[in-house]
């Protein structure tokens, strides 16, 4: 997991059920090897959105994101 965003996203909470943030192409179950209840830990949630990302391109966030930043201009 990296870092700097399980530390930036500790807030992130999920309020349904984790089908509503369940990726087509990966699937809890993949991600986790078994089944889980409808609702789990905000921490379960990161991890696998961190893996879904992180599984074609494992240095996207090293590469794309910049972390404790401030944006001045968006064009």
């Amino acid at each position: 997991a990296n870092a700097h965003l399980s530390r930036d996203l500790q807030t992130y909470r999920v309020n349904g059920a984790k089908e509503t943030a369940e990726f087509f192409d990966y699937t809890y179950d993949e991600h986790f090897g078994c089944a889980l209840p409808p609702y789990i830990q905000r921490e379960a949630i990161l991890e696998y959105m961190e893996a879904r990302v992180t599984r074609r391109n494992p240095d996207f966030f090293e590469k794309y994101a910049t972390f404790n930043t401030d944006v001045i201009s968006v064009t």
